[in-house]
């Protein structure tokens, strides 16, 4: 059972302690109110999962629930965060990006503006490790194109977490026992190919948040031919077993 209106905000954390108080702080100053918070700690060997618990006073003081657990599945935390989540609309965040506060809101209006879009991305910026800014989308094409499951599938834009917003009932089709096909390749592609196969997507044009993205990590800097096609073979096999029904 999900609310009306309500934004379920997935909040994914490994080892994220130091950026905890800065991803509450982001969420606190959302213009949006509605909302309510899944913490999802993936087997943190640090204290984060601790202190995540310890901001659930001043939230609730903003009338944002927060519900926190624990897990040792790397990657998954999603799954267990969506048994959680009661909003209408779902948005994954990772712990150490930042959300400006505008970002809820405006993705929100969108959805309630267009009842066909599944879900709604948008604009943002990559931040490096020397703080250097990149926007994530200048191609006018790739911002205006609804249809971007071939998009996703070929790579030709991006499904980073924070980025993103998706409609609920419309995951509950594709994913009818609420579970998502769990793979390395981790929970965003999964959710926003599942809902673009055969629904539009909208796009906010502008940068509503940023992306800590780390050059060195396995996951940004693996870029050959053979990773990448290995990656959407197996991304599109996992969704097409439920998109297909």
């Amino acid at each position: 059972m999900y609310y009306k209106d309500l934004v379920t905000v997935i909040v994914a954390c490994y080892n994220g302690e130091r950026f905890i108080k800065q991803c509450f702080d982001c969420i606190l100053r959302q213009t949006y109110k509605n909302i309510e918070v899944v913490f999802g700690d993936d087997g943190s060997e640090d204290n984060s999962f601790e202190y995540a618990k310890s901001f659930a006073p001043d939230l609730a003081e903003h009338g944002i629930p927060l519900k926190c657990f624990t897990q040792n599945n790397i990657g998954m935390v999603t799954n267990r965060a969506l048994t959680l989540a009661q909003g209408e609309y779902i948005a994954v965040y990772d712990v150490d990006d930042v959300l400006y506060p505008e970002s809820i809101k405006k993705r929100v209006t969108l959805m309630r503006q267009h009842s066909e879009y599944a879900c709604v991305r948008s604009n943002g910026y990559k931040r490096d490790q020397t703080g250097n800014l990149t926007l994530f989308v200048t191609d006018e094409k790739e911002k205006w194109n609804e249809d971007i499951f071939e998009d996703l599938l070929f790579g030709r834009t991006n499904n980073w977490a924070g980025s993103y917003m998706v409609r609920r009932s419309v995951l509950d089709e594709v994913y009818k026992d609420q579970k998502i096909f769990e793979t390395r390749f981790g929970a965003n592609m999964q959710m926003l190919m599942a809902v673009a196969y055969k629904h539009k997507a909208g796009f906010v044009d502008e940068p509503l948040m940023e992306y800590m993205y780390n050059t060195t990590s396995i996951t940004n800097s693996d870029h050959s031919y053979e990773a990448d096609r290995n990656k959407f073979a197996a991304t599109f096999f996992s969704v097409s077993k439920v998109t297909a029904t």
